[in-house]
């Protein structure tokens, strides 16, 4: 999903912008080894989760929990890898754009957003600080929506080979496969 703009200065996009321009993101691409890399740079370990546990039967597809020791990312379980792969960058994006959302605002984003989950659940997450992937009508799930969207977009970037269309000499295959291989890319 990508959040709807209003023009090509949508604020939300912006914030998002700057703070990827701010990451290093290598070849070859990995969900995996971007969230290694990353909890390595801000000293603190992100634990991705496939199933939301007690919150399976919710209507959200994730959930980043802030706990004392790590970040918890926890994901719906039936999803495709790209899906998953959508689901962890947006929750990543709460991450690294640094939302705190209050208990009075998390409340109140919770009963006006997933009316079905009950009191206790709600409860719950707001207990653990927890940001649901669930609806998009506040600035942090924009934001956070934003940074996946344009996160996915360099993912794919990064996926594509390195080998242009066109034809090459044997001599100029093998001068690409070993620069390949010195950056640790793949051809």
């Amino acid at each position: 999903m990508t959040p709807s703009t209003s023009g090509a200065t949508d604020p939300d996009r912006v914030v998002a912008e700057r703070a990827l321009a701010e990451l290093t993101l290598r070849r070859p691409w990995s969900m995996r080894r971007f969230v290694e890399e990353l909890s390595l740079q801000r000293g603190r370990p992100i634990e991705i989760v496939e199933g939301l546990g007690e919150y399976e039967s919710i209507d959200f597809s994730g959930i980043w929990i802030p706990l004392p020791e790590k970040d918890l990312i926890r994901h719906r379980s039936e999803v495709t890898a790209i899906e998953r792969d959508g689901i962890i960058a947006h929750e990543l994006g709460h991450i690294v754009l640094g939302h705190d959302v209050s208990e009075d605002e998390r409340l109140e984003y919770y009963s006006r957003t997933t009316p079905s989950i009950p009191a206790a659940v709600i409860q719950r997450l707001i207990d653990q600080q927890a940001c649901l992937r669930s609806n998009f009508d506040a600035p942090i799930e924009r934001q956070a929506e934003w940074f996946a969207t344009l996160l996915m977009q360099a993912a794919e970037e990064l996926s594509r080979p390195l080998l242009p269309d066109r034809e090459l000499s044997p001599r100029q295959r093998r001068m690409l496969e070993r620069a390949a291989v010195v950056f640790g890319w793949s051809m």
